[in-house]
């Protein structure tokens, strides 16, 4: 998932390496560069919203570099278990949600603050999974 994710999304690091002149910054924290592992949890933007995932899924951990996040992803998503579904189902939706505000940023100039997102990712989980997992999200 790395190799997929690193290759395919259009990130400023990667529009440099093609020699296209852009701002290199990271439009949603404006401290570092962007980069696939800057986007996702690294910048205290996506970090926030993937942290209270974590806690929301009683993962007593705190947040890891993408690479490490998408290793766990992939062990989880090997077991049939309620929090195996579960875990793949925020880590996409949270992923994916953190690229649509980049995006909007990017190009709209606007973009939601994380609490907001955390919770349309939660949301949007909660409308794809089984009744019973549903029920662990409530709990």
């Amino acid at each position: 998932m790395t190799l997929v994710v690193g290759i395919r999304l259009m990130t400023k690091d990667r529009l440099l390496s093609w020699i296209l002149q852009c701002d290199p910054i990271y439009v949603l924290c404006l401290t570092a560069a962007e980069s696939v592992s800057h986007l996702f949890f690294q910048c205290n933007y996506s970090k926030q919203i993937w942290q209270r995932v974590l806690d929301l899924l009683s993962c007593r951990r705190n947040v890891q570099d993408f690479s490490h996040e998408v290793s766990l992803a992939l062990k989880f998503c090997r077991k049939t278990k309620v929090a195996g579904r579960l875990f793949m189902m925020f880590f996409a939706e949270a992923v994916y949600a953190i690229w649509i505000q980049r995006n909007n940023t990017v190009f709209k100039g606007c973009c939601l603050p994380a609490e907001t997102v955390f919770k349309d990712v939660v949301f949007r989980v909660a409308c794809r999974c089984s009744n019973v997992d549903r029920k662990l999200l409530i709990m």
